[in-house]
């Protein structure tokens, strides 16, 4: 499945307001992959597939930062701490898998698919720029213990028990369109901000 261009483009957004990079911020979609030869479903699959892929040539590239966003056909499995399944995952550095048929599985008639493919990206972004005590260190207690790298204030796209993932119904009409949200709660900005985000 190929991503929408909306859930990029608010990647793209939010990225720009949420990390330092006086060079931009920049979404490029590459040529479609050749399929897996059998269905990635979990963290250690996805880990498998991130490895055969190509070099990104802006990661070697001083102050610049490449991350890769497999769209993967299939459902996930449970995650390693036997929770549900997931609407997608971050692996390593520089990669984020997207489970296309759990997001649409996931969507109601008041969160779209696109908003909800929106707020996962930047969810797993997150999680690659090392929030909530994967790599950058907390400003102010906010890891939610029985889920690490997630936060415990709502809302917060980092909160794994958001409504927004559980596909509840919230106003999110401005989500993909403003500044509203899904985003990244006060203290994850300030733990971006610490390690030299913002």
């Amino acid at each position: 499945q190929a991503p929408e261009p909306a859930a990029l483009a608010f990647l793209e957004r939010r990225l720009l307001e949420r990390v330092h990079k006086p060079g931009g911020v920049i979404v490029e979609q590459a040529s479609q992959l050749a399929a897996p030869t059998q269905l990635v479903r979990g963290e250690a699959e996805v880990r498998l597939l991130a490895a055969t892929l190509p070099a990104l040539p802006a990661a070697s590239e001083e102050g610049r930062y490449a991350i890769d966003v497999l769209y993967l056909a299939g459902s996930s499995s449970a995650d390693e701490h036997g929770h549900e399944t997931q609407l997608g995952l971050s692996v390593g550095a520089r990669t984020i898998a997207v489970f296309a048929e759990e997001v649409r599985r996931s969507t109601t008639s008041s969160l779209g698919p696109v908003e909800l493919e929106g707020a996962l990206l930047v969810h797993e972004a997150g999680h690659l720029l090392g929030l909530v005590g994967l790599g950058l260190p907390l400003t102010a207690p906010h890891a939610d213990l029985t889920r690490p790298g997630h936060c415990v204030n709502s809302p917060c796209v980092m909160n794994a028990r958001s409504p927004f993932w559980s596909g509840q119904k919230i106003q999110l009409g401005i989500a993909l369109t403003g500044g509203g949200p899904p985003d990244f709660c006060p203290d994850c900005q300030a733990d971006l901000r610490a390690g030299g985000g913002l």
